[in-house]
C-alpha cells in the first residue's frame, strides 16, 4: 500500500521577507514536481489564509476573495430544507468560531 497526501495551503511566520524568500527557494529546490508560492502581508499588515483574514494583532475575521460573488442557494429553490438550513448554519458557525468578537457585526 502507498499513501499520498497533498497540502493545498500552508501558513508560516518568518522574521522578515529575506528569510521567507530563502525558505521558499529551499522548498522549491526539493522537487521538480511541486512549486510553492509565497504571499506577503498587505500594507495594512493583514494576510488572507483560506477563508480567514489574519490581522497584525493576531485576531481573525472572515475573508472573501475579491472574486467572491456572495451568492448562496436561494431559499425558495427546489432544494431540500435540510441543505438550505445547513448553508446558513455553516456560514454562522464559521463566523462564530473563526472570528474574534471585535470583527463580528452583530
Amino acid at each position: 500500500h502507498s499513501y499520498c497526501h497533498f497540502v493545498d495551503n500552508s501558513l508560516g511566520s518568518f522574521r522578515d521577507r529575506l528569510h521567507a524568500d530563502t525558505f521558499l527557494t529551499f522548498i522549491n529546490s526539493l522537487s521538480d514536481n511541486l512549486t510553492f508560492t509565497l504571499e506577503h502581508p498587505s500594507p495594512d499588515g493583514t494576510i488572507p489564509f483560506i477563508n480567514i483574514l489574519i490581522h497584525p494583532e493576531k485576531s481573525t475575521s472572515v475573508y472573501r476573495k475579491p472574486t467572491h460573488t456572495n451568492l448562496q442557494t436561494h431559499y425558495n429553490s427546489c432544494t431540500s430544507t435540510t441543505f438550505k438550513d445547513s448553508v446558513i448554519r455553516s456560514l454562522m458557525r464559521n463566523a462564530y468560531y473563526l472570528c474574534f468578537p471585535q470583527h463580528l457585526n452583530v
